[in-house]
């Protein structure tokens, strides 16, 4: 399989893991960079916004099944903070922040896939160590 290319990087269609290597401080990540992903934010000296999709974004790329995993894998520098932002619909549960050298990861799961009334959770379950 190929690499497809984004805001975000490069992202590799086996692993589903996107690279945000940019001096970009705000990312907006589409639905196929979030659902069972991967992204490592590195070389930002500042605090960095990653925004999920909408609800309705994710529910329309979702196969079947109501829940997926992501993971932030944090290497920026110094102030380099990560913040999640949650996109139209979705809302977030517990820490939104990933420290710098960490690792957070979340589960997103869909509580409405009602057309017009699309809801996802973005709940955070763990942080470890960056790799």
């Amino acid at each position: 399989m190929g690499a497809m290319t984004s805001e975000v990087g490069a992202i590799n269609a086996v692993a589903n893991w996107a690279d945000n290597t940019n001096t970009t401080a705000t990312v907006t990540l589409t639905a196929a960079q979030l659902i069972d992903a991967d992204l490592r934010q590195s070389g930002q000296t500042v605090a960095t916004t990653v925004t999920t999709p909408t609800a309705a974004q994710i529910v329309a790329a979702m196969g079947p099944g109501n829940a997926f995993s992501f993971d932030i894998v944090n290497n920026n520098t110094s102030s380099g903070v990560v913040t999640v932002a949650a996109g139209t619909g979705v809302t977030l549960v517990g820490t939104t922040t990933v420290p710098i050298a960490t690792t957070r990861s979340y589960k997103g799961i869909v509580t409405n896939f009602a057309v017009g009334s699309e809801a996802v959770s973005l709940i955070g379950i763990g942080q470890y160590a960056a790799v």
